[in-house]
């Protein structure tokens, strides 16, 4: 299956994802909708398909986000799809009847799905490109050249590219770029605290989660850095107290334990915040435990807690019994 992030079809296609049925010889379409951190699925075309052929050796088994804004399509054009144990003789007398069980004319295609209405991207050669223009291709609106932009700029390596990509953390106005320059960074191994910081202020939800995760990647020397900026963001969606709740845990302090009793209490009833919560507590289990005292009266994760303290108390006493050297 693959999401449309390209740049050629209307606007209503963007994020749509697309999955080959390539034993029924089509492809769907289906719109993605999230709602209160929940996704479902509905069908943008009704009962039509997003293409479907009549031809029994077309077999759609891949799709791909195209450089020029397009969507490809690989078609392995075979007649016989299904596994061995599920060829009854029946089946099987059905293919070779019509001569299915052998190669097809062609041997397989590739077919580029394209919006007559829109514009192709040119063709970019990226390794022959400056740092600099290379950060800005993160703002790009097909995501192929986002993605290839990040591949880029973290096989490089270069230096240049890191004051760039920290500025490029807090510009609003291109929250895509946003999330691309976080992941830049933390690929780069160049990750910081003030690019964190500066995105989490960004109005843009997802923009938001993205910082809040890539936040976890911190190295520890960065961590207690982060901590006001962390303290200080105040979640809009449950999905964000998600995210925040894992990213706090880290720190391990008492004013972040004071916040997680906070976000506990508030989202009592999402099992995922919890789950979050001890999750990045890791190391800090006993700490917190001691910390909240009366004020934590979830019993399971009053148990997760012990749990995790007694694992980490076993791990450490094997890696004191095992030899180095």
């Amino acid at each position: 299956p693959v999401v449309y992030r390209g740049s050629n079809f209307p606007k209503e296609w963007q994020g749509r994802a697309f999955t080959p049925e390539s034993v029924v010889n089509l492809v769907k379409a289906i719109q993605i909708d999230e709602s209160a951190a929940k996704l479902t699925g509905s069908h943008p075309l009704g009962k039509k398909e997003f293409l479907a052929s009549t031809d029994e050796r077309f077999r759609p088994v891949n799709m791909f986000n195209a450089p020029d804004g397009s969507l490809h399509l690989l078609d392995m054009y075979h007649g016989i799809i299904q596994d061995r144990f599920f060829m009854t003789s029946y089946l099987r007398e059905q293919y070779a009847s019509r001569k299915l069980d052998g190669p097809g004319e062609g041997h397989g295609r590739i077919w580029r799905i394209r919006a007559t209405s829109g514009k192709l991207e040119k063709n970019t050669n990226f390794e022959a490109m400056k740092t600099a223009d290379v950060v800005k291709a993160l703002a790009h609106a097909n995501g192929w050249h986002r993605d290839m932009a990040q591949r880029v700029l973290v096989d490089r390596n270069d230096s240049e590219a890191l004051p760039l990509l920290i500025k490029l953390a807090g510009m609003q106005e291109y929250p895509l770029a946003q999330i691309g320059a976080l992941w830049t960074l933390e690929g780069m191994g160049k990750l910081s605290a003030p690019a964190i910081a500066a995105a989490l202020k960004s109005k843009d939800p997802k923009v938001a989660v993205s910082a809040l995760w890539v936040s976890t990647k911190l190295p520890a020397s960065e961590v207690a850095a982060l901590a006001p900026a962390l303290l200080s963001f105040e979640p809009q969606t449950e999905e964000q107290a998600v995210y925040l709740a894992r990213a706090l845990g880290p720190v391990g302090n008492a004013a972040v334990f004071d916040r997680l009793l906070v976000i506990l209490g508030k989202y009592a009833k999402n099992p995922y915040i919890k789950a979050a919560a001890f999750a990045g507590l890791d190391h800090h289990e006993i700490a917190f435990k001691q910390h909240a005292g009366d004020k934590l009266k979830d019993k399971t994760l009053l148990t997760w807690l012990d749990q995790g303290a007694a694992a980490a108390g076993k791990w450490r006493q094997q890696q004191l019994r095992t030899p180095t050297g």
